[in-house]
């Protein structure tokens, strides 16, 4: 991607879970959800993971 006449290179990761399968309230989503980015970011970054189901 450019911008500004420059090159920038981004790299993203991330968690996915599903309501309600993963959690009934807000805190247990993003309990659940953090859980999946940083095994992304365990897996070598610049992926998505999503929450493994119960």
């Amino acid at each position: 991607m450019k911008s500004g006449g420059k090159e920038i290179h981004t790299k993203v990761s991330g968690g996915v879970a599903v309501f309600p399968d993963h959690g009934k309230t807000t805190d247990e989503l993003l309990q659940v959800v953090d859980q999946a980015l940083y095994a992304a970011k365990l897996h070598g970054r610049n992926c998505i993971k999503r929450v493994q189901s119960n």
